[in-house]
């Protein structure tokens, strides 16, 4: 018991030195007024929280809050970022005991890569990685109540995650109503043509589509290898491959439980749902999904993957499938 303890010790201070590092490390490009982390959500965050404002839309309101609490304690915006990674950081870590004892140490690690590579951005995705972290590992409670108050965060930061979690006639119904919603948006918005709500299905397919397609393509982590090369952003060329493998662990299992059934679970339905809606939802509004959207939405769900797939062998089989994703991004063009 107590080499197990200090095992567990040594690699949470091994752990925790590592993400210390990378969140002083990640924030540098704040120091330079010319970055491009100004022309994003990460600048747009921190001017409003020097400012002493508060976006009014809550999804983003609850994170800008958290930043212009930030404020009050910091006047620096360096240190405003360090601080919220390193609070971010061992609100993970809390998370190790319960992790380690239940689901063993490959997939905590797992866990650990994913997070970081979020961490590494000034944005809501690593908090809501850690909200629904939380909410997965309340998933077999009994008690009905502590599983929806581990929910309750993600109303406020990011409804669409319950998609992941709710029973699938649930999810299919607010899809669906969410569909007939944009539906009715676009014949509103074109009274003048006939057949108006005939006219929005057309057009909210033929957005969707190509959006759905680019997003496809996007989450692959080899899309972006090249950008990082380029750049010479080395450490996060390797975080980004690091960080989706946990996803792809995710998404190998949910497809291999199509045809057997040693890797079905209960959430895999609700999984293929809360992807298959989030994809309808954000083509109807035409945006593509970031892929650190769906990183922090499936990574945590790697603590019910199989453990025969958290193997070096799957890495190399999902860097096959990375291949050739990207060859057929190639061959079909240029998706973004």
């Amino acid at each position: 018991m107590f080499e197990q303890r200090k095992k567990d010790g040594w690699l949470m201070l091994c752990l925790a030195t590592l993400g210390l590092a990378y969140a002083f490390y990640s924030s540098l490009p704040i120091r330079d007024p010319s970055s491009a982390l100004f022309g994003n959500d990460e600048g747009l965050y921190l001017s409003y929280g020097a400012r002493g404002a508060i976006m009014s839309e809550l999804r983003y309101g609850l994170f800008s809050l958290l930043v212009r609490i930030y404020f009050l304690i910091v006047s620096d915006p360096f240190w405003v970022a360090v601080l919220h990674k390193s609070l971010s950081l061992a609100a993970f870590l809390l998370f190790q005991p319960m992790l380690v004892r239940k689901y063993g140490y490959r997939p905590f690690v797992l866990l650990y890569l994913a997070f970081s590579f979020l961490n590494g951005h000034f944005l809501r995705d690593g908090l809501i990685f850690l909200f629904v972290l939380l909410a997965v590992s309340c998933a077999d409670s009994g008690s009905l109540i502590r599983r929806y108050l581990a929910q309750l965060p993600l109303v406020l930061i990011r409804p669409q995650a319950l998609l992941l979690f709710f029973p699938l006639r649930i999810s299919v119904i607010l899809v669906a109503y969410f569909f007939l919603f944009m539906r009715h948006l676009y014949a509103a918005e074109h009274p003048g043509i006939d057949m108006a709500l005939s006219e929005g299905n057309i057009h909210l397919i033929k957005t969707s589509t190509p959006l759905t397609l680019i997003t496809l393509a996007n989450i692959n982590p080899l899309a972006s290898l090249n950008f990082h090369l380029n750049n010479g952003s080395y450490l996060e060329a390797c975080l980004t491959i690091s960080g989706s493998f946990c996803m792809f662990l995710v998404f190998a299992q949910m497809t291999l439980a199509l045809r057997w059934t040693q890797y079905r679970h209960t959430y895999i339905p609700r999984l293929w749902m809360g992807a298959i809606g989030i994809l309808i939802m954000y083509g109807s509004i035409e945006q593509t999904v970031d892929k650190r959207v769906f990183i922090s939405l499936f990574s945590p769900f790697i603590i019910f993957v199989n453990p025969t797939l958290i193997r070096g062998r799957t890495l190399v089989w999902l860097v096959g499938v990375w291949v050739a994703m990207l060859i057929i991004r190639m061959l079909f063009g240029n998706t973004g």
